[in-house]
């Protein structure tokens, strides 16, 4: 019935159906359309748990999803090696989704057997959550490039400090961005905008956000081969993509890693190398001995509730910046550096394991007004 009305409908008023609402047992559910190629594929929810402006949110945000991890949506369902992948992630979107909205523990797989009458409650979505943007945190100017100069330092992979040859070892990997989280919130990235929003669903969708939030994790290493939008052809593209295969490595730092290329060539089923585990972590190690956990959760602390504002407009700006909402944390601290207070003009090296005189905490306890 759903093939026909999508066939049926392009053929008479040649525009694609979008949502089609019906009801079942005097209740309301909402279909979505969305066609790739020859294939289409169908989304439902009940109407107790999502409006029709909201599952077509949930079903863009979850066709990211797949398209991030199998590559495409015919893969996702075609390629039998997927296939329990796929199975486990709507299992448990599914006993969230039509439970108590809440991330699905045993006893709620259980329950999915029972859903007829606590279905009947209304269960609304988040609002902030059906957003297409990536929750911000943005701290002081000296301490954000202190995080984006130990992204960089990262992300260069400096092969000197251990290798006596390094121009006879070829690189196991090429980093292509990275970006660093706290609580869910985006403290620094260099990736690319459309890399970050997969990365972002990715840990949306498998509670990793969630876990940072509820649960004191010490240690979390995720690696998985991911298909990000920047490595992907695109119709009449000029720029070709090097062979390769994408990686992304999650220590609490989210990065994209390509292997192929100027790299060493790809191999099937490959783990995660130990040195860049090392790294990773060692960036990590370095940013919490400088104090960051402590000066964003105070940040958190002084303004908790989540903001989505506009740019604020003028004539300089272009047509597209107004297209795109923000959504950030910002302080309404105004800081004020104590007389005498020596700054220090050298940013601390990670990589090179220099130890670090300037702390984040230590430096902003001087904080002496706030608004």
């Amino acid at each position: 019935m759903y093939v026909t009305l999508n066939h049926l409908l392009n053929e008479i008023t040649k525009t694609k159906p979008n949502t089609t609402t019906i009801k079942y047992k005097d209740r309301l559910a909402h279909i979505v359309y969305t066609s790739f190629g020859n294939n289409l594929l169908l989304f439902m929810l009940p109407d107790n748990r999502a409006s029709i402006h909201e599952i077509v949110a949930i079903n863009n945000d979850i066709i990211r999803f797949l398209q991030f991890c199998f590559e495409s949506i015919d893969k996702c369902f075609t390629t039998e090696a997927y296939w329990m992948q796929v199975d486990n992630f709507f299992s448990r979107f599914f006993a969230r989704t039509l439970s108590s909205g809440l991330w699905a523990t045993a006893q709620q797989f259980v329950e999915l057997e029972s859903l007829n009458t606590k279905s009947l409650e209304i269960s609304p979505c988040q609002f902030e959550e059906l957003l297409p943007i990536v929750p911000t945190l943005t701290l002081p100017d000296e301490a954000q490039m202190q995080i984006d100069d130990a992204l960089t330092e990262f992300e260069a992979s400096d092969y000197r400090e251990w290798n006596e040859e390094p121009l006879d070892c070829q690189r196991l990997f090429t980093i292509l961005g990275s970006a660093l989280y706290h609580a869910g919130y985006l403290l620094a990235t260099h990736l690319i905008h459309k890399d970050l929003m997969d990365v972002h669903c990715f840990c949306k969708q498998q509670g990793l956000f969630h876990l940072s939030k509820t649960e004191p994790v010490k240690s979390l290493v995720l690696w998985k081969e991911v298909f990000p939008h920047s490595c992907k052809p695109l119709e009449n593209m000029k720029t070709k993509i090097p062979e390769g295969r994408r990686y992304l490595l999650i220590d609490l730092l989210a990065t994209i890693m390509e292997a192929g290329g100027c790299t060493e060539p790809a191999e099937d089923n490959m783990g995660p190398d130990a040195f860049y585990v090392e790294e990773a972590q060692a960036t990590l190690a370095h940013l919490q001995e400088m104090g960051l956990s402590e000066l964003s959760e105070r940040f958190l602390a002084m303004n908790p509730g989540p903001q989505v504002v506009t740019p604020v407009p003028t004539h300089n700006k272009r047509k597209s910046d107004f297209m795109n909402l923000a959504f950030s944390k910002t302080s309404a601290i105004s800081i004020k550096e104590s007389a005498g207070s020596p700054k220090k003009n050298e940013v601390t090296s990670i990589l090179k394991r220099r130890s670090s005189d300037q702390n984040f905490v230590m430096h902003y306890s001087s904080m002496s007004s706030f608004t």
